[in-house]
């Protein structure tokens, strides 16, 4: 008899045999980090690698932190990904391009374990029963969050920031916080060229 391995994930990201460096600010202070992992499957086989960088943003402390850009080189085609979103995708992956990642982080310590399951566009880890509403937002810096980076020579060469988010309310006309909204973000300065 043959058996086969089911699992509720498409494959899991461990730190396991993978690189890990941290992304520092001028003061030493850990704001991001850069990492290269094995991407291996409900068998244990190692399918491929998963390639980025992500930065933590005030107050986030979590094991899963924002701003995440990654890529997925795996034997069947590549996933490119920010945050969560599938930005694009080769392969027997083509379909989930426009979908979602989601990930469950099975463990942080001794070894980084995330349970990868990758959804085609329109489906949802969760049932949405939202209502699509229009609304006019405006972000602010006032009472956000802001951190320069700079390079080892201490000219700043980035920012990160977090911000606000307000919501117009349709009745009185006024700015309203919107609870939990925020809009974070990293931007990086370079040099002048012919398309600045």
């Amino acid at each position: 008899t043959t058996s086969s391995v089911v699992s509720a994930y498409d494959f899991i990201v461990t730190s396991k045999g993978g690189f890990y460096e941290a992304i520092t600010d001028a003061s030493g202070t850990q704001i991001g980090e850069r990492f290269q992992n094995p991407a291996i499957n409900a068998s244990g086989d190692r399918i491929g690698t998963s390639q980025g960088f992500a930065y933590n943003f005030a107050p986030d402390t979590s094991s899963d932190p924002a701003n995440r850009n990654w890529i997925f080189f795996l034997d069947d085609g590549q996933i490119e990904v920010m945050d969560q979103a599938i930005v694009g995708a080769t392969g027997s992956y083509e379909n989930k391009t426009g979908g979602e990642v989601s990930q469950n982080i099975a463990s942080v310590d001794p070894d980084y374990v995330s349970e990868i399951t990758l959804l085609e566009p329109g489906t949802s880890s969760a049932e949405d029963k939202t209502q699509q509403i229009h609304e006019t937002l405006k972000i602010t810096a006032e009472g956000g969050f802001f951190l320069s980076i700079s390079s080892p020579s201490g000219e700043q060469i980035g920012e990160m920031f977090q911000n606000p988010i307000f919501v117009k309310n349709t009745t009185t006309g006024e700015w309203e916080r919107s609870i939990g909204s925020i809009s974070q973000g990293f931007v990086y300065n370079f040099a002048p060229g012919p398309y600045s």
